[in-house]
């Protein structure tokens, strides 16, 4: 399946998944 991804789909994946991260660090700063 991950084959199968565009360049830009992946990309926007692992941009999701920094952003949650960032997120949950951000709480934990706070």
């Amino acid at each position: 399946p991950i084959v199968m991804n565009t360049q830009e789909e992946l990309m926007q994946a692992f941009s999701e998944l920094r952003n949650n991260t960032f997120i949950k660090e951000g709480a934990k700063g706070i």
